[in-house]
């Protein structure tokens, strides 16, 4: 078996190979970019995963066309969450089993029987190499943190932030927060004074 992993999707890379095909004996893991999509359909004929993400250097027409021809058994659509990519759905015809993380209720999933909703992966490199269902959770009550957020600050996080705080925070002890963006903290202390004023 062959997963075709996209390279701009690295950040889900352990959730996917180390917990979502764990079990996949034999599993041969083949990265492809912009430049070797196309290609993909050398492996037509032969039992694959495909993952898929939304991004703009990919277009649909393309990815329809060697969808078509793979007929991977497994696609693992990642990204979407905008919510704005209703045709991606439409490749759930081309496989056994369509997995989707964001399940948008105007789509049109009705049409398709094989479609499937999992969790948002983990950051690549949280788990130390372990598989998800190997490690000891501690109970909520023993956390150091109530919430946390790994990311980037976009669309609505910002409200997100604010009702976290408001909602589920004691104070800026029991979070934790940490983006790419430098302007987070600014807009993060900003919110922390707008909590504080109003408690």
């Amino acid at each position: 078996m062959k997963l075709l992993y996209i390279k701009n999707s690295d950040w889900e890379e352990d959730y996917i190979i180390k917990d979502l095909c764990s079990d996949v004996k034999n599993l041969e893991i083949e990265y492809y970019g912009k430049e070797d999509f196309s290609k993909l359909v050398k492996f037509e004929g032969e039992k694959v995963i495909l993952t898929l993400t939304i991004n703009h250097i990919y277009n649909f027409e393309e990815v329809k066309k060697v969808v078509q021809n793979l007929k991977p058994l497994i696609i693992i659509f990642l990204s979407d969450e905008s919510g704005k990519h209703n045709e991606w759905i439409s490749l759930a015809s081309y496989t056994k089993f369509f997995l989707i993380q964001y399940n948008h209720t105007h789509y049109n999933l009705s049409n398709h029987n094989n479609i499937y909703q999992i969790p948002l992966g983990y950051v690549k490199g949280m788990l130390s190499g372990k598989k998800s269902t190997n490690l000891k959770l501690k109970k909520i009550v023993d956390r150091k943190y109530k919430w946390s957020f790994i990311g980037t600050i976009k669309s609505d996080r910002q409200d997100m932030y604010k009702s976290f705080l408001r909602n589920i925070s004691d104070g800026q002890n029991d979070i934790y927060l940490s983006t790419s963006n430098n302007n987070l903290w600014n807009h993060f202390q900003i919110a922390i004074q707008f909590i504080d004023k109003r408690q």
